[in-house]
């Protein structure tokens, strides 16, 4: 009976493993903020390649940080930035988010080993 359990459990680890991958690698992934893709901070120049990351955002509450670029803007040459929050990053680094729909984990900040607390992904606009 015990094996029967243990293989019916495993089963069920591998099938929602894929589902809720950041849990499975031991990160747990915590409900996107309300204010995700609300603009943010004042309307600036888009430098291509560059990405600014503003963690005390008055707009987007607590758990969100305002970023700005090239995924941001869409193409245009000012934007403000956008309410967001980091779904992926360097192992224990968390709290990680879980994108909503209409949104995408896209690295957006490269780890230069300076503040691992904002390097990683952040949800982005799909598409």
């Amino acid at each position: 009976m015990k094996s029967e359990l243990r293989s019916g459990w495993t089963l069920v680890v591998m099938m929602a493993c894929p589902l809720l991958l950041a849990a499975c690698e031991g990160k747990s992934p915590v409900t996107a903020p309300s204010s995700l893709g609300l603009a943010c901070g004042d309307v600036q120049p888009v430098v291509s390649g560059e990405v600014d990351v503003s963690d005390t955002p008055p707009e987007c509450g607590q758990g969100a940080v305002c970023l700005r670029g090239d995924d941001v803007a869409a193409g245009a040459s000012t934007s403000p930035g956008m309410c967001t929050c980091r779904c992926d990053g360097p192992d224990n680094t968390g709290p990680f988010c879980a994108c909503s729909d209409g949104f995408a984990c896209r690295e957006e900040v490269h780890d230069l080993g300076v503040r691992d607390d904002l390097a990683g992904s952040y949800c982005v606009p799909a598409g």
